[in-house]
């Protein structure tokens, strides 16, 4: 839908305005007695007719102790700013206790009974953080390639940075609006690729040529990301596919798995990018 825009006001503090589609304004309930949101991310502005609400959640986690990590971050991750969590099990206190401190940036506990935790967001979101927090997740994975004995203290850093972004994403949005389940894909895809370095250093290393050729691809992802290029994208993408067949035909578990997260990442990375291609 196309809206012509009108000028108000005198010529040298002009601004401009548009009608709102009419049947949009009744389904809300809008008359000119009312106020809507509005917000400009990127080239777009969004209307909205409430600002967005204080979201809460109360979990019963009597229920879900097995589970109790997934929902704390799923309700992380979709921007809920209170939680209300229920518990009979003094140690399932310490276990969220644990997960607040390892894994969720800025949920902390300001009540606290027997059998109650009020859980709240202090930080004050903002977009400009998702890109200074994106290129820290990327160069954290590039530090694990170069100081495995760090990798899973690394891993638990990056796992917090991941939680924080696709937060972002779901409050905030992104200034390329079209592309946020891209973005909220590949800040998945980083962490698993963190995971799967993790592990492996866990284990013997047996084939050490092939790690050094991961450990640059790597290198090699995070600046086609940040620079992209068409021609060594399909060098990278291709090298990745192949390496990724090989290790798994000689059963190189770990390994495999890291490089087939590459190959995704780079899939991930032509989305965000294509127009630059």
């Amino acid at each position: 839908m196309e809206k012509r825009l009108v000028a108000q006001g005198p010529k040298d503090r002009k601004s401009y305005t548009i009608t709102l589609p009419l049947e949009w304004v009744k389904q809300q309930s809008l008359d000119k007695t009312r106020t809507a949101d509005l917000e400009a991310v990127g080239n777009k502005v969004i209307i909205s007719a409430y600002k967005d609400e204080h979201k809460t959640k109360i979990i019963d986690a009597d229920k879900a102790e097995n589970a109790i990590m997934k929902i704390l971050q799923t309700a992380y991750r979709l921007g809920i700013d209170e939680l209300k969590v229920k518990y009979s099990n003094p140690e399932l206190r310490k276990k969220i206790a644990y997960i607040l401190n390892n894994r969720l940036i800025g949920y902390e506990v300001i009540e606290q009974s027997k059998n109650l935790l009020v859980i709240k967001d202090i930080t004050k979101e903002s977009t400009e953080e998702f890109k200074t927090v994106l290129r820290r997740i990327f160069l954290l994975i590039l530090e694990t390639t170069k100081t495995p004995e760090e990798a899973e203290e690394t891993d638990k850093s990056l796992k917090k940075l991941s939680n924080y972004c696709q937060r972002l994403l779901i409050k905030k949005g992104h200034t390329d609006y079209n592309k946020v389940p891209f973005y909220y894909t590949l800040i998945h895809q980083l962490e698993k690729l963190s995971d799967e370095y993790a592990w492996l250093y866990k284990s013997k290393v047996s084939d050490a040529k092939s790690l050094e050729k991961l450990n640059n691809y790597v290198e090699k992802t995070y600046e086609i990301f940040y620079k992209f290029e068409l021609e060594k994208f399909n060098k990278y993408q291709h090298e990745t596919y192949l390496l990724k067949n090989t290790l798994r035909d000689k059963k190189e578990t770990h390994l495999h798995n890291i490089a087939r997260q590459l190959n995704s990442i780079l899939g991930t990375v032509l989305l965000i990018r294509f127009e630059e291609a």
